[in-house]
């Protein structure tokens, strides 16, 4: 990305003599960024000719890349930050067929996730970021808290999130290695920086009073313009970005009752069909006005319903659920009602059926009718005759 800001004081070759008295020829470079402080490059020639060229390399790449190029060794965690901002983490870029060329869909998360880095290793020298910092910032982010209540106060920041912010860092030192900046990455030295496994993989399923008390949150004046997308997710099983960036008018098929879900997995594209219930129907009519464009979003308009769902769920006393948990609650309310796994997989837009067991949770009617049927084995005459013959 182009730094309109450079300013070049001064280009010159400067000539200093060894111990011995031969010549040594300098490229030297002095500029400034904005309103900061000057700076300058020196860097060693082979002779006056060569240090002609390495003063037009010099400027173009400081005009190109920036300062932190040239920089390379005096790097501050800061100015790593600010250039992978600049030019990896930037609006995505997608082709004809829907297909992420550059960038990244969730800048504002992303962008977040590098601040709170910044906030910690600031303006260090990110040759002297070791694995050993890396996870005192684990430890560090995991003892703050995120000011979202539950019940008892402020909560804990997740080893999840805490994770998901350490994956930029290790993108960003993936970055300076390939560059030259650093000679060492230090999450190569340590795999124990991010552990999946050490997270807690918790969710939420919706009891049918649960459910009607959230609806019933979001029927007053001020949420109701939320509650047809809490009926979607719990309906269609889809995530929150599905219904609020990619689904469009052209998406929904009145007619079969059905609509198109359309997700986004790394740089792909993925789009498959669900059903439309009664309820879901019935709010997308009366969404649906005259003159509507097909491109138009159907939610087009309403904001992240995060905090308008955490007040509903505060209001009516459910524990510290997610948005996400209204997906979970589908997927085991379909097992539930006897739908093939391989079918709940489609449902989700899971390519493979294993994904969808960690979002099937056993139910308290799933375990009472296990109960019932291993009570109805031991009860049985055959296993009550082995039984007394002492063969069990």
């Amino acid at each position: 990305m182009i730094d309109k800001t450079v300013q070049i004081r001064s280009r010159d070759i400067r000539v200093i003599k060894n111990r011995g008295g031969k010549p040594q020829y300098y490229a030297r470079l002095r500029y400034r960024i904005g309103n900061g402080r000057a700076k300058e490059v020196l860097r060693k020639a082979e002779g006056k000719g060569d240090a002609k060229r390495l003063l037009a390399q010099l400027e173009t790449e400081l005009r190109q890349d920036g300062p932190v190029k040239l920089e390379a060794g005096n790097i501050t965690f800061r100015q790593l930050a600010d250039y992978c901002k600049q030019n990896y983490y930037v609006p995505a870029v997608y082709d004809e067929h829907g297909t992420k060329i550059s960038g990244v869909r969730s800048l504002k998360r992303a962008h977040g996730a590098i601040n709170k880095l910044v906030e910690y290793f600031g303006d260090q020298n990110i040759r002297a970021i070791e694995t050993e910092d890396l996870l005192a910032y684990k430890r560090w982010r995991t003892e703050q808290r995120d000011g979202r209540g539950n019940g008892t106060g402020t909560r804990k920041i997740s080893i999840a999130t805490a994770h998901r912010e350490l994956s930029k860092a290790r993108r960003m030192f993936n970055i300076a290695h390939r560059k030259y900046w650093i000679s060492a990455n230090p999450f190569l030295s340590e795999q124990s920086i991010i552990q999946v496994s050490a997270e807690k993989k918790r969710s939420y399923i919706l009891s049918k009073d649960e459910e009607q008390a959230l609806l019933h949150a979001f029927s007053t004046a001020k949420r109701r313009h939320v509650l047809p997308i809490i009926i979607a997710a719990l309906d269609t099983g889809a995530r929150r970005s599905s219904l609020l960036e990619h689904l469009k008018w052209k998406h929904i098929d009145f007619a079969n009752e059905r609509l198109l879900i359309t997700t986004y997995k790394d740089t792909n594209r993925k789009e498959w069909w669900v059903p439309m219930s009664d309820r879901l129907k019935f709010e997308l009519l009366k969404l649906k006005g005259k003159g509507i464009e097909p491109d138009a979003l159907v939610f087009d308009g309403v904001k992240d319903p995060k905090t308008a769902f955490e007040a509903a769920r505060r209001e009516i006393g459910l524990p510290s659920i997610r948005f996400h948990d209204l997906r979970h609650t589908t997927a085991t309310r379909l097992i539930s009602s006897g739908v093939a796994l391989e079918e709940v997989a489609r449902i989700l837009g899971h390519s493979d059926p294993k994904t969808t067991y960690r979002y099937v949770d056993l139910t308290k009617g799933t375990i009472d009718k296990v109960r019932a049927a291993i009570n109805r084995f031991n009860s049985s005459p055959a296993f009550q005759a082995a039984s007394s013959r002492g063969r069990l």
